[in-house]
């Protein structure tokens, strides 16, 4: 049973992102993840000219993202991103349930893991094209599985891989190694500590800046630099935050509160809260990813704590069936509109990709030509050294390509899209292809 839910799941999650990059959806973050592993493929520096970045380690440090080129060499295209992060998702739910099982009969704690896999973290994730996040929940669940069966070696496997996942995940790594520390194992424990520490620093003032100019995300956090005394009211305003949290815990009838391992979401979430990035904070993208799977397993040991010297009481006998039964109603309802609601639309399925004008339009641009395009555009050329974001600070390119029928992002509306548009005609770009709002134009030094 578990394994079927595993494939179902992987497929949904792969069905929600594929049709949206084939809804021409996508945005600039695929584009800049295929534009690297392209590079990566042909042996090259994984650099993204969508992203300004010569190296993309330059941005965050993610050299997990790396391991991808090989199922990209198989099929070279910004489908098998989606897939695979579509997979890596899916993937968490076998630790999850491993988790789970330990403390609950199959029937319980596939009810947990149900609530997990439609939990509006992953959801927003997978539709919100490829991150490294994506490896973020099996890692993650993988560690503290390996913490709740005192498999150190595993552990260990785990927090160095979520080392090289992203930066801002190495504090989990202290983390863990603090709550291993408080649990009685003091060598494991501090080792995990130093270890979280001094990658944290390497990485933060050796590896990125070796690569660019440093970490350029620390504006975000301009508040709390200012004035640090104030970080708590920082993570509570605007209000929007205390939303949040809610729609964090709430899927899982707040049990975390219940567990010790919810300590462990802490540096995760205090880095969110403490952000002025709205998306940072909100509930759109992949940043609540890596919190799903501590949710999720501080939950059931929450509950599993909770009826602990309880189950002989007739009248709580049944309160796990019906916590794990609410938890699923609203992991599958909050914060509403879950993007997996799409595969009951039969609109959902009809693809733009490769049909009509779009397609010719697509097929008029030289594989090995430079292009300005729309962002909605982007991961669909991506496959190329040069390619930039349509916007007056665009470099010149052989060919623009535009959409009248897609969003005219990052320009204002259609009018402002119309005009730069036109001011590239007035610089000597020539019209090669126009057809039912498709345009391309050809630069006036691209090749003959």
């Amino acid at each position: 049973m578990l394994a079927g839910f595993v494939v179902v799941m992987a497929a949904a999650y792969a069905t929600v992102g594929l049709f949206k990059h084939w809804h021409f959806d996508s945005s600039r973050d695929l584009g800049i993840f295929e534009q690297a592993l392209w590079h990566l493929s042909r042996f090259e520096e994984p650099g993204s000219t969508i992203r300004g970045v010569q190296n993309l380690l330059a941005d965050h440090f993610h050299p997990i993202v790396s391991l991808l080129v090989v199922p990209y060499w198989i099929v070279p295209a910004a489908e098998t991103l989606l897939v695979m992060q579509a997979v890596l998702i899916a993937a968490s739910i076998v630790p999850v349930y491993a988790f789970m099982r330990r403390r609950f009969e199959r029937p319980l704690a596939f009810g947990m893991v149900v609530a997990y896999a439609f939990f509006w973290g992953l959801q927003k994730t997978i539709n919100f094209d490829f991150h490294e996040a994506a490896f973020a929940p099996l890692l993650i669940a993988g560690a503290v599985l390996a913490l709740d069966t005192r498999r150190w070696a595993w552990l260990w496997i785990t927090c160095i891989l979520l080392v090289c996942t992203k930066e801002d995940l190495i504090p989990l790594v202290a983390a863990l190694g603090a709550y291993v520390y408080l649990q009685g194992d003091l060598r494991h424990g501090l080792g995990l500590m130093a270890f979280g520490v001094v990658a944290f620093f390497v990485v933060m003032k050796m590896v990125i800046p070796a690569f660019g100019d440093g970490w350029s995300y620390g504006g975000a956090y301009q508040a709390v630099w200012d004035r640090p005394w104030a970080a708590l009211a920082v993570m509570v305003t605007p209000s929007q935050k205390l939303v949040t949290i809610v729609y964090w815990l709430a899927p899982f009838c707040f049990l975390s509160l219940r567990s010790p391992l919810a300590w462990l979401m802490v540096p995760i979430a205090a880095e969110r809260l403490l952000s002025s990035v709205s998306s940072h904070y909100g509930w759109i993208g992949h940043y609540t990813a890596p919190l799903a799977p501590l949710l999720a397993m501080s939950a059931g040991d929450g509950l599993s704590r909770l009826m602990r010297g309880r189950a002989r009481n007739a009248a709580w006998r049944r309160f796990p069936a019906i916590a794990v039964g609410l938890c699923v109603i609203l992991a599958i309802l909050i914060p509403g509109h879950q993007p997996i609601l799409r595969l009951f639309n039969a609109g959902h399925y009809r693809i733009s990709v490769g049909r009509g004008p779009s397609a010719r339009a697509l097929a008029a641009i030289p594989p090995d030509a430079s292009v300005v395009a729309q962002v909605a555009l982007l991961a669909h050329l991506s496959q190329r050294a040069t390619i930039y974001g349509l916007e007056p600070e665009a470099p010149d390119a052989d060919y623009l390509i535009a959409s009248m029928v897609l969003s005219p992002w990052p320009m204002p509306g259609p009018a402002e899209l119309a005009g730069e548009i036109e001011r590239r005609r007035a610089r000597g770009y020539v019209t090669v292809f126009e057809e039912a709002g498709w345009l391309v134009l050809k630069g006036p030094n691209a090749p003959r």
